[in-house]
C-alpha cells in the first residue's frame, strides 16, 4: 500500500515539474520572440548548443566512441537516426560532396518543445535549426560551415528543408 502511495506522489511530482518546466520554458520564449534579431541570435545559439551536446551525447553512447572523432559521414551516420525516430520516419540527412542536406516532410516542427507544447512557434525558432547544423557539422569537418534554412513548417512551407555547406 504504502509503495502505491509513494508512487503516486512520484507521479504527482513528476507532473507539477513538467508543468513548471513547460510554463517557465514558454515564458522564456515568448519573450525570446519579441526581442531584437541580434539578441535573439546570442540566445537560440545557446539553445542549439545545448541540442549539438545532446546529439554528441547520445552518438558517444550508441557508438562507444568519441564523437570529436567522427568524421562527416560518421557524424551523418549517428545523427540521422535521431532525426528519423524524432520526426516518425520523414526526415532524412544526405551528403552529396561539400552539402549536406536535412529534409523533414513531416509536415509541422517537431522540435520537442514545440511539439509538446512547450513554446508556441514563432518564425525566428527555425534560427535554432541553422546554429545546430553549424555547430554539429563544424566539428567533424573540422573547419567553416554554412547552414541555411531554406523551407520551415513554422514559417508555413509544409516541410523543414536545411542546407549545409562545408566549407
Amino acid at each position: 500500500m504504502s509503495e502505491q502511495i509513494e508512487t503516486e506522489k512520484s507521479d504527482d511530482l513528476f507532473q507539477s515539474l513538467r508543468w513548471w518546466e513547460q510554463l517557465i520554458i514558454g515564458k522564456l520564449h515568448e519573450g525570446i520572440s519579441q526581442l531584437s534579431g541580434e539578441a535573439q541570435d546570442f540566445i537560440l545559439q545557446k539553445h542549439a548548443e545545448a541540442n549539438v551536446e545532446s546529439i554528441l551525447r547520445a552518438a558517444a553512447q550508441m557508438s562507444g566512441r568519441d564523437p570529436m572523432s567522427f568524421d562527416v559521414d560518421e557524424m551523418i551516420k549517428y545523427h540521422e537516426p535521431m532525426e528519423i525516430l524524432g520526426s516518425k520516419g520523414n526526415s532524412s540527412v544526405t551528403r552529396e560532396g561539400n552539402v549536406i542536406t536535412f529534409r523533414s516532410s513531416l509536415g509541422y516542427c517537431y522540435d520537442a518543445c514545440i511539439e509538446y507544447g512547450t513554446i508556441k512557434p514563432y518564425p525566428a525558432y527555425c534560427k535554432t535549426t541553422k546554429f545546430f547544423f553549424e555547430g554539429l557539422y563544424k566539428i567533424p569537418h573540422k573547419g567553416p560551415v554554412k547552414a541555411e534554412v531554406i523551407k520551415s513548417a513554422i514559417r508555413g512551407d509544409g516541410e523543414c528543408l536545411c542546407r549545409v555547406e562545408l566549407l
